[in-house]
């Protein structure tokens, strides 16, 4: 998995896992999207009451376990206690809440799976950048990045590792933002924009600032033709065995007329 260099074509990710398809930010989700050929996994990363990073999307933890109120608020025994793959369907019951480490090390057995770990809360980015850094040299760490709607924590990571790719995820509310200036002061080296805000010369004015570009989330093959055809590089999608298949054909349709 490359985060640095654009144009390589388009990268699927598994947006919290395959959260369409199995219970989000748990291995259920990420063995899934795995199993369906992604490129990366998309997870969120909060931090328990004794400071250990927990992967976990929402600020409570009511819609996706059968525990209740905000995360920060348990400890990470009690929060790797929790059920957190019942509600989603039986045959998920008894995933776990993972913690971070958790997952870097499942990713460590599966070269070349690259991930995108989102900062949810303050003082996250650092605290990821710190559990990368930690992975040493090797294609595990030069696999992951760190992303965010908070250029704070990008910075943060920044100053701990600078080497490390660093996504800054646009809010619909900046529509209309210079997105390469907002990216650059946020010291991202990706940015992640709706897809829809896009088009091919604003996809090559990116690229031409240094930028790889991602375009949100995309669930359906319909989505990610238009990804194709924009020349974006990296797209997140909560149905992965839809959409890397649909890439896959799409891409052998576009050898097959090339080479006619």
């Amino acid at each position: 998995m490359d985060w640095t260099t654009p144009g390589l074509g388009l990268r699927i990710g598994g947006h919290r896992g395959a959260a369409g398809e199995a219970p989000e930010n748990t291995f259920a989700g990420f063995a899934l999207a795995a199993a369906a050929g992604v490129d990366y996994v998309e997870l969120d990363v909060r931090l328990a009451a004794d400071g250990v990073a927990i992967v976990f999307h929402d600020d409570e933890l009511d819609r996706t376990t059968d525990g209740s109120g905000p995360p920060e608020a348990r400890s990470s025994t009690e929060l790797l206690a929790i059920d957190a793959g019942g509600w989603f369907g039986p045959q998920f019951r008894g995933e776990r809440i993972p913690t971070l480490d958790a997952v870097l090390a499942w990713l460590d057995e599966r070269p070349g799976l690259g991930a995108t770990i989102e900062a949810k809360g303050a003082g996250t980015g650092a605290v990821i950048a710190e559990a990368i850094r930690a992975l040493g040299a090797g294609s595990t760490r030069d696999a992951c990045s760190i992303c965010s709607f908070s250029s704070d924590e990008l910075r943060a990571a920044a100053a701990v590792e600078p080497s490390i790719s660093r996504m800054l995820i646009l809010d619909r509310d900046e529509c209309g933002a210079d997105v390469v200036a907002v990216g650059r002061a946020a010291l991202a080296t990706v940015v992640n924009v709706p897809v829809d805000w896009l088009d091919r010369p604003e996809v090559r004015r990116l690229h031409s600032a240094g930028l790889l570009v991602a375009g949100g989330t995309v669930d359906d093959p319909a989505g990610i033709a238009a990804c194709l055809d924009l020349g974006i590089d990296l797209v997140d999608t909560n149905r992965p065995t839809i959409t890397v298949a649909a890439r896959n054909h799409l891409l052998e349709q576009i050898s097959g007329s090339s080479g006619t």
